[in-house]
């Protein structure tokens, strides 16, 4: 289907350009920004995503104190760090609550050095730097 929609308004189009368009692999946006970025421009967007979702996870609570922690540390975290921060991202935002301003264990897949720091910076423990 998709190739025959492109066909039939590809009529200006020069066939070489319409074969390679269909012929590339259908990866998502993000990917293919990826793919196309090399090195410390990749990782640098990867990290200014990891920011923006931290301040923007729908719960003040949350965004103040992950926020202010990705913005102290993101631009010294290895790259092992950055993934694990990604990971706790992909918690559901009342979970993060929980085991962040609460203390409620989180279960061994989440459990890291990375968020105890972030417990102990939202417990006033340690104080974010940058």
């Amino acid at each position: 289907l998709r190739a025959a929609c492109l066909a039939r308004g590809a009529a200006s189009v020069a066939p070489r350009f319409l074969a390679a368009h269909l012929a590339a692999p259908q990866a998502s946006p993000a990917a293919a920004l990826a793919h196309r970025m090399r090195g410390e421009q990749a990782d640098a967007v990867r990290r200014r995503r990891l920011l923006f979702r931290a301040r923007q996870r729908g719960w003040l609570e949350v965004d103040v104190v992950l926020g202010h922690w990705v913005a102290a540390h993101v631009a010294d975290m290895s790259e092992g760090e950055v993934a694990v921060a990604e990971k706790l991202l992909t918690a559901e935002t009342p979970e993060l609550y929980r085991w962040i301003v609460r203390g409620e264990p989180p279960p061994d897949g989440f459990d890291s050095d990375v968020l105890r720091d972030i417990v102990a910076f939202a417990r006033g423990e340690t104080a974010a730097q940058g």
